[in-house]
């Protein structure tokens, strides 16, 4: 078969992009390791102003009905120190049915989604794939290819030969261990902690009749669990389901090499100190789409700024979480009289992400 393009990884960045081709009026083959239906990504389910807006701007109706948690606050934890922080808007969801919702427009379009591959092979220079299916192989000649199959992607991975082992144990890894759990809502709003032991941060978010609760290790070799099991306690909250998986480290952004775009996780995009992989799955499938269906500036025009705030935010991201700092600024804070807030909110406007 033939298709104008052929996007691998069906969670929301890959299932984004390929219903906005599919809406320009392009053939798309969207490809799948996992069961679309049921794959459950490893995420907060925060969502910052930004992202709001862009559910919104894609989704409509639709998408803003998915909204289950909103606060104009959250409960920041340092080394030492902890204030509300006032003045960020945040919602939040359960992931998966965004993930879902952009499948569900895709294939409302008629777009064509191969799930449960068992393999696949590609021939770049012939822009040929081999998909194994249940039902048998899937040979498909494709004008353009897209890695949006997360942070361990196997496009990636044909591009730069960099096993996932390797871009976990390098120097400066591309890829941080992390873990997530469920538990019951406690009344507590969004709390996140910048944890200078993980060198990464925890987070307990409400969402709706259940509560999230995860952490993220910047530190190669870091013990999750344990952090995980302080964290817990110090909000006296039970967790189960506990799960784990890799998320970008932000060192590595990557949007494009041999004609093969990247999108989200794939092309490493995140927030170092923060996350917000809603938000960078999201703007990267709309920009490549973009640029792809209407032409113009490029995608890696497009996502210039979205690479330099990542690349920014991985140099200056010890300033929030390196221990060191994170006493000095609370020193300095608490000898001014009501600094604390303002300090913190500067600091998670300029280096996490966040915003009114």
């Amino acid at each position: 078969m033939k298709c104008d393009y052929l996007i691998v990884g069906a969670g929301l960045a890959g299932a984004t992009c390929a219903f906005l081709l599919q809406a320009a009026g392009a053939r798309v083959v969207l490809v799948e390791r996992a069961n679309a239906a049921t794959k459950r990504k490893l995420c907060g389910g925060m969502l910052t102003a930004r992202s709001v807006a862009l559910v919104d701007t894609l989704f409509g109706e639709r998408g803003s009905a998915l909204y289950q948690h909103a606060s104009t606050s959250m409960h920041l934890i340092t080394d030492g120190f902890q204030t509300d922080i006032p003045h960020v808007t945040l919602r939040t969801l359960d992931r998966p049915r965004l993930d879902n919702l952009a499948l569900e427009n895709y294939l409302a379009l008629g777009g064509m989604l191969v799930d449960q591959a068992k393999g696949w092979r590609v021939d770049l220079p012939a822009r040929r794939a081999r998909v194994e299916t249940p039902h048998g192989t899937l040979v498909a000649d494709y004008g353009t290819l897209v890695g949006a199959d997360g942070a361990l992607s196997q496009v990636r991975r044909l591009l730069t030969g960099v096993t996932p082992a390797q871009a976990a144990a390098c120097k400066r890894p591309l890829v941080n261990a992390s873990l997530e759990a469920a538990c019951e809502p406690c009344g507590l709003p969004i709390t996140l902690q910048f944890d200078p032991v993980l060198y990464g941060y925890c987070w307990y978010i409400p969402s709706g009749e259940q509560a999230n609760i995860g952490c993220m290790a910047g530190k190669p070799r870091a013990n999750l669990r344990a952090r995980l099991d302080a964290f817990a306690a110090s909000l006296n909250l039970e967790y189960t389901n506990l799960r784990g998986a890799f998320l970008p480290s932000g060192a590595g952004v990557l949007l494009e090499q041999q004609g093969v775009y990247l999108l989200g996780d794939a092309a490493g995009l995140i927030c170092p100190p923060s996350g917000e992989g809603i938000y960078f799955a999201l703007e990267s499938a709309l920009q490549l789409a973009c640029a792809l269906a209407r032409g113009g500036a490029t995608y890696q025009q497009r996502m210039h700024p979205c690479v330099h705030e990542v690349r920014r935010q991985y140099v200056q991201r010890h300033l929030v979480l390196n221990s060191r700092m994170q006493k000095t600024a609370g020193a300095l804070a608490r000898a001014v009289p009501g600094a604390e807030t303002g300090l913190y909110s500067f600091a998670l406007n300029r280096y996490a992400g966040f915003s009114g």
